[in-house]
């Protein structure tokens, strides 16, 4: 096969478990992948994937105060990837390189959780371009080494004063 195109949906919904609707939930999950043979040297993969979830209850934000929120905290993120390998199989050495993107931004409770207003959700949401180059040298048919790098910038959109700067 010289092309090969993916996509899924998962869908989770979980309600009417538990005593109250404090813990009911639905979450999301899109994605796609696509990988393309131009020719023996020549390769591209593309993968995306969106996802409208929330947090574990206790966890992340709400850790030490998980009792205190009526409803999960939700978010969306956006995740997008590139790798371009040039480079056949079997070559002595193979260039790889890409570009990617990947984002969150929260739902609810952006103006602060109770009882606790400077806690906002807002302050954790990022945006974070990224790009990778590697280079494989062959030394043994089953062994390659290995020089690359994978630069991350993550910027958050706003700023808490009331705390030290994430960026």
């Amino acid at each position: 096969e010289r092309n090969r195109y993916r996509a899924g949906i998962l869908s989770k919904l979980k309600a009417g478990f538990s005593s109250d609707d404090r813990n009911d939930f639905d979450a999301h999950t899109f994605q796609f992948s696509n990988f393309f043979e131009f020719n023996h040297r020549h390769r591209l993969v593309v993968d995306y994937r969106f996802r409208a979830q929330h947090e574990v209850r206790g966890e992340d934000i709400t850790e030490g105060n998980g009792s205190a929120i009526d409803a999960p905290i939700e978010f969306n993120r956006n995740d997008v990837k590139t790798n371009y390998v040039f480079g056949s199989n079997g070559a002595k050495g193979r260039l790889e390189f890409g570009l990617g993107y990947s984002d969150k931004t929260y739902q609810n409770y952006r103006d602060g959780l109770p009882g606790r207003p400077n806690a906002k959700t807002k302050y954790n949401d990022f945006r974070a371009p990224n790009a990778h180059l590697e280079f494989y040298l062959r030394a043994t048919p089953r062994t390659y080494w290995l020089v690359g790098t994978n630069q991350i910038v993550t910027e958050y959109q706003h700023r808490n004063s009331a705390q030290p700067s994430k960026d």
